[in-house]
């Protein structure tokens, strides 16, 4: 066995044990953390209901996004980095997410080559996919494609047979494992496809090639160092956020009834398409690159006050337009996540037209939403630029064939990023042999206060 995946088994293994203890306090009834739900929590989607486990993130009002105890700002100092300007290995947040401890730098290099050498053994498993992407017409969505590409990885590598149910956790490991090292060349592949280009992404992998700089590689089609930078941070700032959002939530069910990780993580990309999960980065990019073009006689870039008032006549148009990558459910103030990007566009793209719209809108739209007095969360939370980030670095490292599918692009980050998180989840779920979920239901008529007559009818 490779030294890390023994390691990450060690890991585990003691997990398990404190974990099953702790189960076992919390089922004779000595823990009281979760909360009641009334009939309004049930027709409102249990928004901010804490009534599901998940060990890996949650969302702090104050601090933001903390993963396995970290806020963005503490990760960004501990976990191990490329070089003074690379930005945090991916190995080492995987690392993290799966045992709750910081990674040596050592123990990065170790998990980069057990990625490596799992892919290489895998080359069967990712031609049949990649043959399966081949088969898809182009115009078939980035994130179904990736949806696709997943399941059909897991029943290529599926070679049946059942495992008892205290060591399932070995087997989703492995699943896991397996799933991320393939993901970089699946996406390159949609991503090609999508500009129907004549070549396809090479099967080379550079000895010592860390995730970040692959994937940059594969889905940008460049070895540029500030794209891999931009990957690698992209990929930290998004591989988790807390376990009730639609996509982790999809495949946290779908894994409970049996299914293994690839179609569970399958399932997951198919909640992320759509606009109000995966597809809010591409329309808040959509957004601000049309409020540029609507403001473009203004001098660039435009001033706050003509950001401002282009948004107060949006927000008070007879459309009463929403404008997307600003407001959070949790957060009460500029999203951490949106201000570790605006550093590192700082650093790096500065010069940027996008880098500099993004300056504007942060600091504008914000004071255009107090003004209309209607969102008790103003501020700006990652998707409001994350998009705009990702065109500064395309524009710096002259990407031009990427721009062109530069929402298709945000999906797919999007997407691989949740892939860490999930996969860790599943893995530790299956280790404490979750049981399946599967709460009751009931009617309108059930729902309503005593003494109220409903109409609602079948």
């Amino acid at each position: 066995m490779n030294d890390s995946l023994a390691a990450l088994h060690s890991h585990i293994e003691g997990f398990i044990a404190e974990a099953k203890h702790d189960i076992s306090c919390i089922k004779q009834g000595r823990s009281t953390a979760g909360q009641s739900v009334t009939s309004k929590d049930i027709i409102s989607g249990l928004r901010g209901k804490k009534v599901l486990w998940w060990e890996l993130s949650s969302v702090c009002p104050s601090r933001g996004l903390i993963i396995r105890g970290h806020s963005i700002d503490e990760l960004r100092k501990k976990l191990p980095i490329v070089d003074a300007h690379g930005e945090q290995f991916s190995e080492g947040l995987l690392w993290l997410l799966l045992t709750g401890c910081m990674p040596s730098s050592s123990r990065v290099v170790k998990i980069q080559q057990l990625l490596l050498s799992v892919r290489t053994e895998n080359r069967s498993v990712l031609s049949h996919a990649c043959a399966v992407l081949n088969s898809l017409d182009t115009t078939v969505p980035a994130l179904v494609q990736l949806s696709i590409a997943m399941s059909a990885s897991g029943s290529a590598h599926n070679n049946g047979g059942t495992t008892p149910r205290k060591d399932l956790w070995k087997k989703t490991l492995s699943d896991a494992i397996q799933l991320l090292s393939l993901l970089p060349t699946l996406a390159g592949v949609i991503i090609k496809r999508r500009w129907q280009a004549s070549h396809r992404p090479s099967t080379r992998t550079p000895q010592g090639a860390d995730f970040g700089s692959l994937l940059a590689e594969e889905l940008l089609h460049t070895s540029d160092p500030t794209a891999a930078a931009f990957v690698r941070l992209y990929l930290m700032l998004h591989c988790d956020h807390g376990g009730g959002n639609a996509s982790a939530h999809t495949a946290r069910i779908a894994h409970s009834a049996g299914a293994p990780a690839a179609s569970a993580l399958s399932a997951a990309m198919l909640a992320l398409n759509g606009p109000l999960h995966g597809g809010a980065a591409a329309g808040a990019l959509s957004f601000m690159n049309q409020m540029s073009t609507d403001l473009g006689n203004e001098s660039f870039p435009p001033s706050q006050g003509a950001v401002i008032e282009h948004c107060l006549r949006l927000l008070r148009s007879k459309n009463r337009v929403v404008i997307p990558g600003f407001g959070h459910a949790v957060l009460r103030q500029t999203d951490p996540r949106a201000i570790a990007l605006m550093d590192f566009g700082r650093e790096h793209v500065g010069q940027s037209r996008s880098f500099q719209l993004a300056q504007v809108a942060l600091e504008a739209v914000p004071k255009a939403l107090a003004a209309d007095g209607r969102a008790s969360s103003p501020w700006a939370n990652v998707d409001a630029v994350s998009g705009l980030l990702l065109q500064a670095v395309l524009e710096k490292t002259n990407c031009s064939h990427a721009l062109a599918s530069v929402g298709d692009i945000i999906a797919l980050l999007f997407g691989i990023s949740r892939s860490f998180g999930i996969l860790s989840q599943l893995v530790l779920d299956s280790a404490v042999e979750l049981p399946l979920e599967r709460p009751d239901s009931t009617t309108l008529q059930a729902l309503l206060p005593a003494g109220v007559s409903g109409r609602s009818r079948l």
